[in-house]
């Protein structure tokens, strides 16, 4: 667990891991219509029960997955986010890379974040982002990290923005292409990158703005 000046990340776990796990807290954030929107479906209990499963794995086999985030003051649920190791090989991973470089590739690193709609406007996707830099390069070791959204999701990138990442470029996925209200295999997304710098140090309660998810 880590704690940020206004919240608490668990690393999620699934059904009959430690404290009954998260299924039930992922089934809310990602039945919010604008989140789904963002990540292309709602998940049922089954979709969100195999998923915190495979992020507890992850946890488990590479120290580093996603967080699930409450607030401090009345432990209400907040959103999920942090970092999640991308998989060698894979389309999404060699055209990041070729934008990127090697560097990134040593870990693989991407930082995301989602928030239910009460979370939203108030700085915590960029506490939550702060939090994910952090652990990648202080217990991590880390050289680089990306994010990467589609590219009309102003409000995640401006929150890539203040966390000093660089926009590298664009790839193509799987995605939501902006006046479409379908998912398509080739929708447009930008990247953003960066590497370990002591502006991680600023205080992390300033920023506003911010939105759903990435």
């Amino acid at each position: 667990m880590r704690l940020t000046e206004r919240l608490r990340l668990e690393p999620i776990s699934g059904p009959g891991a430690v404290l009954g796990g998260h299924v039930a807290d992922l089934v809310r954030l990602f039945g919010d219509p604008w989140v789904a929107r963002w990540y292309g479906e709602e998940w049922s209990p089954e979709v969100a029960a195999e998923r915190a499963a495979a992020m507890h794995r992850a946890w488990e086999r590479d120290s580093v997955c996603k967080w699930i985030a409450y607030e401090r003051s009345g432990g209400e649920l907040a959103g999920r986010g942090g970092l999640s190791r991308m998989t060698a090989g894979t389309p999404t991973a060699v055209a990041i890379e070729e934008l990127v470089g090697a560097e990134w590739a040593v870990d693989r690193l991407e930082l995301g974040w989602a928030l239910v709609e009460s979370a939203r406007g108030r700085g915590l996707a960029t506490e939550i982002g702060r939090a994910g830099l952090e652990f990648a390069f202080e217990t991590l070791g880390a050289q680089a990290v990306i994010a990467f959204t589609e590219r009309h999701n102003h409000a995640s990138r401006a929150v890539m923005d203040r966390l000093g990442m660089t926009y590298a470029g664009e790839i193509t996925a799987e995605g939501w292409i902006e006046g479409s209200s379908l998912v398509q295999p080739d929708a447009p997304f930008a990247v953003h990158v960066r590497g370990p710098g002591p502006d991680l140090e600023r205080s992390s309660v300033l920023e506003r703005g911010d939105e759903a998810g990435q």
